[in-house]
């Protein structure tokens, strides 16, 4: 209640009424659920917009962060034991103060390096964590087949779902206290047994240290040659600010965060609204998708061109001096800009980006730059092949589809050549 009132007061513009009665929510939530509830991640949120909306900048991204922190980990402990669909979707309405943070390094706080990195360092420890969680318990499935390995697998699987079904449970009529000594117990119950599948496991050891990458681990795999841009897509600090007349989620604006080089400081440039951005994808995609018409191909290349620069007027040029000289560029697009291939905008009236460069890699999220601590062992030798014959009759034979056992045997193709 308390917590609802407060974000009335917020609404309305009065965040001075609205700080103390969220403050007082947080801490209750705090005695009742211990600091890593769901619960508490919503009131850091909300808290967060409020210090935001009294100008105390560094205060705010302080309790987005830690909202951040709280949701991701809440994710991280369900995300195994929930069914697929059910993780994604609670993925999509989980507390989280990423967007507010991301405002926050974008807008007020952009100047900051180490605000703006602070930022950054959240989304790549955020992002697609539903579907790295649920590729980890896919490969768990998978692992090899040591009984004591298997045993204790499943011991800390069965730890984690009674911690995860406490925490989405709630009290449930229970006393503060005794839901309190519940959560303790399984939480205890829970890291005791990841503690003992660490020790006896190499791959789950690598497993848990991805989950520990952030922009600092991130930048140490980068030469003085490259540049890491990430993109994203964030809410405004108080969703409530938004444009009258604007639906969830159409106040979005997009940033990028750009980094040249292990030793340099990460750079937030705002890109704007998401709307006009996403139509003039929208539009770029239609016109490229365009079969060309005999005797107008010249025509329908200026259409595509001319829509293609109009996107790159609003997602690459206001980088451009920040990634001009680099022989590689590592690119996270992020919602519509996943649809997006930069290297086929237009650089200017006659070339493409990829004539200018730099050379670019597209990567589903930053942690891909950091190579595993465990990798499958690599093959020994080399295997040269060299002037292929194709129409080979051979080789002709064995792509056709396997005979039915019942059919006529027919005559048997050349032998391939011996190998020398």
């Amino acid at each position: 209640m308390l917590n609802g009132l407060g974000g009335l007061w917020l609404d309305r513009g009065e965040p001075e009424r609205a700080k103390p009665l969220i403050e007082r929510a947080l801490a209750i939530r705090e005695e009742t659920f211990g600091p890593d509830y769901p619960l508490v991640a919503a009131s850091l949120a909300k808290l967060a917009a409020a210090y935001g909306d009294l100008g105390d900048g560094a205060g705010a991204l302080r309790l987005a962060l830690r909202a951040e922190e709280v949701g991701r980990e809440s994710l991280r402990l369900t995300a195994r034991s929930l069914p697929e669909r059910q993780a994604l979707a609670y993925a999509a309405m989980r507390a989280s103060g990423l967007s507010a943070a991301l405002a926050l390094a974008a807008g007020p706080l952009r100047g900051d390096a180490e605000s703006c990195g602070c930022g950054w360092d959240a989304l790549i420890r955020s992002r697609a964590l539903a579907l790295d969680e649920m590729a980890t318990r896919h490969r768990a499935a998978r692992a090899g087949t040591d009984p004591a390995l298997a045993q204790l697998s499943t011991a800390h699987a069965r730890a984690q779902q009674r911690l995860a079904n406490l925490a989405v449970r709630g009290p449930d009529g229970s006393a503060a206290d005794q839901y309190r000594a519940l959560l303790d117990e399984a939480r205890a119950e829970a890291e005791a047994a990841e503690q003992a599948l660490l020790s006896a496991s190499a791959a789950y050891r690598a497993e848990s240290a991805r989950h520990a990458i952030g922009l600092k681990e991130v930048a140490a795999t980068l030469s003085t040659a490259d540049v890491l841009v990430a993109y994203a897509r964030f809410d405004p600090l108080r969703p409530s600010t938004a444009r009258a007349g604007t639906a969830p989620g159409e106040a979005s604006s997009y940033v990028a965060f750009v980094l040249r080089g292990a030793n340099g400081q990460p750079v937030a440039v705002p890109l704007g609204d998401a709307a006009p951005i996403d139509s003039l994808v929208g539009a770029w995609r239609e016109r490229c998708g365009q079969p060309p018409v005999a005797g107008e191909a010249t025509s329908a290349e200026a259409d595509c061109r001319q829509a293609g620069a109009a996107l790159a007027q609003r997602i690459w040029s206001p980088l451009a001096d920040l990634v001009a000289g680099a022989q590689r560029a590592f690119l996270v697009p992020d919602s519509e800009l996943n649809l997006v291939n930069l290297a086929a905008l237009p650089a200017d009236a006659t070339s493409y980006l990829i004539e200018r460069g730099p050379l670019m890699h597209y990567l589903s999220a930053e942690r891909d730059l950091v190579p595993p601590l465990s990798q499958d062992p690599l093959g020994q030798g080399l295997l040269a092949v060299g002037d292929p014959d194709y129409d080979a009759a051979w080789a002709l034979a064995a792509a056709k589809p396997a005979a039915s056992p019942f059919s006529p045997p027919a005559a048997s193709p050349a032998a391939p050549p011996a190998a020398s």
